[in-house]
């Protein structure tokens, strides 16, 4: 079973809910004997975002992997979503999905408003995403 959740109204009714583990990824697991000890690349783009920008943030902070490619579409704090109200505007009849959960990563001093920034910035040309070129591999493939 999970570490236990904990949860408290906040002065603005909010709710905030943690759960009862260590820093970090929330929960450590025993070492394996054998684990990858290799270089991992991590490519990211701005549709990088939601669960795919939460573990960019995880390898990223705990120095696992060099990423390659553009800032994150999705938050380094961390972002809004999970469940969510669906709302349809008076006027226009344009239906919008208002997030009802905020995640915020177990890590102090991350960047509000930013995404995962790479090592290595990459970013391809107009001609090159029309022909769908994957620059990224290209530039990992060539790094020494």
């Amino acid at each position: 079973m999970g570490a236990p959740l904990r949860q408290r109204k906040l002065p603005d009714g909010s709710y905030e809910r943690k759960m009862n583990a260590n820093p970090g990824l929330m929960a450590y697991k025993k070492e394996p004997p054998y684990k990858y000890a290799g270089k991992v690349f991590v490519i990211i783009s701005p549709v990088t975002y939601s669960g795919g920008s939460e573990f960019a943030n995880m390898v990223y902070t705990r120095k696992r992997g060099i990423f390659v490619g553009e800032e994150t579409g999705g938050g380094f704090y961390g972002n809004t979503s999970g469940y969510s109200y669906e709302l349809t505007l008076p006027h226009s009849s344009i239906k919008i999905d208002i997030p009802a959960l905020q995640f915020i990563m177990n890590v102090e001093g991350l960047p509000f408003g930013r995404g995962v920034i790479p090592h290595h910035r990459v970013i391809p040309t107009i001609e090159q995403y029309l022909l769908r070129e994957n620059i990224a591999v290209n530039y990992i493939l060539n790094l020494k």
